[in-house]
C-alpha cells in the first residue's frame, strides 16, 4: 500500500527506494523527455505518465475519465502557438493528479541509471528538484510535489 503525502504524490524517500530497486534489478530506467520552453527539458519516469492529450495551448485543465485535471504550462509565451500536448501525471489519489502542457509529445528513452550524473549548474529553475547530465546534455528532474501543491492551491 502506498503511503500518501500531503499532495498525494509518493514521497522522496519512496521514490529513492523505487530507484534503488530499479538499479539493483536492471540498471535501466524508462523515461520520458518533456520539452520546456527556455529551460532544460524535464525527465520523468514513464510509469508516471497516464495519458497524453492534444489540447488548446491556453488550457488550464483537461477532462480525463470524468475528472478535471489541472494543467501547468511549460510552453512559455510563443506567439501563434494554438495547440499543445497535455501530459497527465499519476499520483497516489485522483485529486492530486496534474498535467503539464508541452509543445510536443514526450520522447521515450531507456537510459542506464549510471549515465545520469549530477551537475553543478547553479541556475535556479522554478520547477527543478535536481539537474542532471545525460550524454552531456543538461536536463531537470521536476519537483512534482511542489508543482502539485502550487497548482492545487491555485485551483482553490
Amino acid at each position: 500500500m502506498k503511503q500518501k503525502t500531503g499532495t498525494g504524490l509518493v514521497s522522496i524517500d519512496q521514490a529513492s527506494q523505487t530507484i534503488s530497486l530499479l538499479t539493483t534489478t536492471t540498471g535501466f530506467i524508462d523515461i520520458y523527455v518533456l520539452s520546456v520552453e527556455g529551460e532544460p527539458d524535464w525527465i520523468i519516469p514513464q510509469n508516471l505518465v497516464i495519458d497524453t492529450i492534444n489540447v488548446p495551448a491556453q488550457s488550464t485543465s483537461v477532462a480525463w475519465e470524468d475528472q478535471q485535471i489541472p494543467l501547468q504550462s511549460l510552453l512559455g509565451n510563443p506567439p501563434g502557438v494554438t495547440e499543445a500536448v497535455a501530459v497527465l501525471l499519476e499520483a497516489d489519489n485522483e485529486t492530486a493528479r496534474i498535467g503539464v502542457l508541452t509543445a510536443a509529445p514526450p520522447t521515450a528513452m531507456r537510459v542506464r541509471i549510471s549515465n545520469l550524473r549530477d551537475t553543478d549548474d547553479s541556475r535556479v529553475l522554478p520547477y527543478a528538484y535536481q539537474k542532471v547530465l545525460l550524454a552531456e546534455q543538461l536536463y531537470q528532474v521536476p519537483d512534482l510535489d511542489r508543482i502539485t501543491k502550487s497548482i492545487l492551491q491555485q485551483k482553490k
